[in-house]
């Protein structure tokens, strides 16, 4: 066996010792941290300019820290009741506590008026409890149930209160004391994460172990993220706009308290995602078929129109030639709403309504007894109708 591969092996069996010393049981999860709370705007748009503040070892100084001094910032640690005269003087420029609840407990929207989100260096706080593999393994099965359910309802627990306590304490914080919610933007989200894959890959060549972990995390993400793979690219795009529209607007929920509202807002956003920007090529001939029909039949009867409004006259249909105006107006409007998806909730609702008044009007087979040929001819429209209806309604939905 050649020395690297005794080394490897070393380092393996090693890597496996430690983790065989510990049993990790999840004791409680906090809610999403906010990032950052400033006095004043300190982004650039080159490299970071701000002194940020930790005042417990939790990830700062630490992978969220080592990322914040790549960037030009510098870390400092102090006990938390420095925080605020440090922010009162100048002295700093930003801190990182913990979230909505702490941060309005401790009064740091005094000195800092904005919050910065999201909580790039810390998306969800996760207390471990550790045991003694050894011991853990000597318990009796029942016991083991019972610390492993321990676990598992403080952990709910934990992250239940912090989310409710930190929805209220976003609320006090932009209503009553004026702080103003910002995000921080795109181009440094971008950077900082590029920063923080440098951070992390410098961190995991020192060790194995620290590879292994961070390899496994990668795996991980990579499977959890949603990638809509079977999309082309532009609707790929638009879905991600979608989902960032629907974000915001629970986030606006969240600190206005006005959910009904907000849910208005997002029907609405959501239908306004239009000319096919989400659909993929099947999709979009389906709009063209159904769109086709109508625009087809509309160009075809037109030429015909003394014909129908006759016809309406019969059915003693008020106002026959605006009756039949308006009813070409509707598969007009309605078949090019869905051939370019142009609002096409609305023009699929034109449709639906024209082609129920057609089946009422034109194919009554009800009325056809003492015709059956004629009966079975209208009745046989008639179907074909409510299904074209029913893939309106599809239209509706997509």
């Amino acid at each position: 066996m050649s020395k690297k591969s005794t080394e490897n092996k070393s380092a393996t069996e090693k890597s496996t010792q430690r983790r065989r010393f510990l049993k990790g049981a999840t004791g409680a999860v906090a809610a999403t941290a906010a990032s950052s709370s400033f006095p004043a705007p300190a982004l650039s748009q080159g490299r970071l300019q701000w002194r940020l503040v930790t005042t417990w070892p939790k990830n700062f100084p630490g992978l969220g820290g080592e990322v914040v001094k790549a960037a030009g910032g510098n870390v400092v640690n102090l006990p938390g009741g420095e925080i605020q005269p440090a922010l009162q003087s100048g002295a700093l420029d930003a801190t990182e506590w913990v979230g909505p609840y702490n941060d309005l407990a401790f009064g740091l929207y005094k000195s800092a008026k904005y919050y910065y989100f999201p909580g790039w260096h810390e998306p969800g706080t996760v207390l471990d409890n550790f045991i003694n593999i050894n011991a853990w393994e000597k318990l009796p099965g029942y016991l083991k149930s019972i610390v492993e359910s321990a676990n598992a309802a403080v952990n709910q627990i934990v992250l239940s209160e912090f989310t409710a306590r930190n929805n209220a304490a976003l609320q006090t914080l932009v209503g009553k004391h004026k702080v103003k919610l910002l995000k921080f933007p795109d181009n440094v989200l971008n950077g900082l994460g590029k920063l923080a894959g440098e951070v992390m890959n410098e961190i995991a060549s020192k060790d194995a172990l620290s590879r292994e972990i961070m390899d496994d995390y990668l795996k991980f993400r990579k499977g959890a993220e949603p990638r809509p793979r079977n999309l082309p690219s532009r609707a790929a795009a638009a879905l991600q706009i979608r989902l960032a529209v629907q974000e915001r607007l629970r986030e606006t929920a969240t600190i206005t308290g006005k959910p009904a509202d907000c849910l208005r807002r997002l029907s609405f956003a959501q239908r306004k995602n239009m000319f096919h920007a989400d659909h993929t090529a099947l999709q979009i001939l389906g709009h063209a078929m159904i769109a086709f029909l109508f625009l087809y039949r509309c160009f075809t009867a037109m030429p015909r129109f003394a014909e129908h409004a006759g016809r309406l006259a019969k059915k003693r249909v008020p106002f026959p030639d605006l009756s039949l105006a308006i009813g070409f107006g509707m598969m007009l409007v309605g078949g090019a709403s869905i051939l370019f998806d142009f609002y096409s909730l609305i023009g699929a609702g034109l449709l639906i309504v024209f082609t129920m008044l057609a089946n009422v009007l034109y194919h009554d087979f009800w009325n056809h007894h003492d015709d059956p040929a004629e009966r079975n001819r209208a009745l046989y429209v008639f179907c074909n109708n409510t299904a074209v209806m029913g893939g309106l309604v599809l239209v509706a939905t997509l």
